[in-house]
């Protein structure tokens, strides 16, 4: 077992499976679905920020995320990332999907899924196909 960052150049040759942490962050996830081709699980590592970002946030942002959806604001957050802080989009599908429809897609292809509460299993359910998990 090795621990790796998303970021970091990974030789997968080496590996039988690969194991996500952090759901909310599917960008950096899919881009290692598809490079690597392997079987793969998600432990969720969630937090819902939803009731700060509507009720706390000030300024513009504060009022932007008071209209817009969950899935809208975190794929926002990412693109913030990107242009404040450099953090590079390592795959180039999320800003054509979208959020909701990468998380999704990475909850349907995985292997098997950890939820971490029992109000995430509840909350991802309905991406979730029971019959394409062991």
């Amino acid at each position: 077992m090795d621990v790796r960052l998303c970021n970091e150049e990974i030789k997968y040759e080496g590996y039988d499976l690969i194991h996500f942490f952090n759901i909310i962050r599917p960008s950096d996830i899919l881009f290692h679905i598809k490079k690597s081709n392997l079987p793969f699980v998600i432990s969720t590592i969630y937090v819902d920020y939803t009731d700060y970002e509507k009720r706390s946030r000030k300024g513009i942002a504060g009022l932007a995320f008071k209209l817009l959806s969950q899935d809208f604001i975190e794929y926002c957050k990412v693109i913030a990332r990107a242009l404040v802080n450099k953090e590079r989009i390592i795959s180039p599908s999320y800003l054509l999907m979208g959020h909701k429809a990468a998380v999704k897609q990475i909850i349907r292809k995985s292997h098997c899924f950890f939820p971490t509460l029992k109000m995430i299993s509840a909350t991802v359910k309905p991406f979730s196909d029971p019959s394409t998990h062991q």
